[in-house]
């Protein structure tokens, strides 16, 4: 398998993850619900990740490079006070939002629906909240 398929198969399974995560939450999901969605056997599915708590991982690791990477990126740009940064992170997440629906929906529902498990996907994703908040 080249990189680029390689890069291609992660992504698909990624992607229709945190589509299905969105619509059955992550307890409702089953791991033959995402072969499935992405065209997969279940052989490829653990070559690429070690359980479904590791693509959870992935999902958060994805909003948390897409979002806050790219807010971050846009805010370090302004050389305004408070307020115009403020204008522009609303301007970003409301954008974000409209282009990234699922993966916005999805980083907010999961979240609440891993609080207080004690795992390394609330770790993580506890951690990408926390960053978000320091840099606001």
């Amino acid at each position: 398998m080249n990189a680029s398929t390689t890069s291609d198969v992660k992504e698909s399974i990624i992607r229709e993850s945190t589509r299905l995560f969105l619509a059955n939450g992550f307890r409702g999901t089953s791991v033959k619900e995402i072969t499935e969605a992405a065209g997969i056997g279940r052989g490829t599915l653990y070559w690429y990740f070690k359980s479904k708590e590791e693509i959870l991982e992935s999902v958060f690791r994805k909003f948390e490079q897409e979002f806050l990477e790219g807010f971050m990126e846009v805010v370090q740009k302004c050389d305004g006070d408070f307020i115009a940064k403020y204008k522009i992170f609303h301007k970003f997440a409301t954008e974000f939002a409209r282009d990234n629906r699922d993966l916005s929906l999805a980083f907010n529902t999961l979240l609440n629906e891993i609080v207080g498990t004690d795992t390394e996907c609330e770790r993580v994703a506890k951690a990408i909240w926390e960053r978000y908040r320091l840099f606001l």
